[in-house]
């Protein structure tokens, strides 16, 4: 009955009833199983995935078919590739991660920690502003 009574009063003051999160945590899972279209279900088809650098911010896909023709040749490249959440916390509809990839290179296994934002607006991610990567 608790659990009810606050749920009823997040939805009267305005929060969203799906909690963003859950939407990120299916993106690294379908990351993790190298499932392209697994993780663009949950993006609009609008997209725009971005990384931010010390000197600006790139764009590097727009759209869902961008980002899924993208994450294909990337899962190609880099066999092996997995990404686990060291931390995350949401506001609103941002949700910032920071996490470690690991990968498989000719010189042995690889990682690296970045840091990205989540915009998820209607349960799908619309954009993701991606930090430049920093060795551990």
């Amino acid at each position: 009955m608790m659990h009810l009574l606050l749920i009823t009063a997040a939805l009267s003051l305005g929060f969203q009833a799906t909690d963003p999160t859950v939407t990120v945590a299916r993106v690294y899972a379908a990351f993790n199983a190298h499932d392209a279209g697994g993780f663009v279900e949950q993006v609009s088809e609008d997209i725009r995935w971005l990384t931010v650098t010390r000197d600006g911010v790139k764009v590097e896909t727009t759209g869902r078919e961008a980002l899924s023709k993208y994450l294909a040749r990337y899962f190609e490249t880099t066999p092996g590739v997995s990404s686990r959440i060291q931390s995350s916390f949401f506001v609103g509809s941002h949700v910032a991660v920071h996490e470690r990839v690991t990968w498989q290179s000719p010189r042995g296994e690889r990682s690296q920690s970045a840091m990205a934002v989540y915009e998820v607006v209607n349960g799908r991610i619309t954009r993701v502003w991606y930090y430049d990567a920093v060795a551990p």
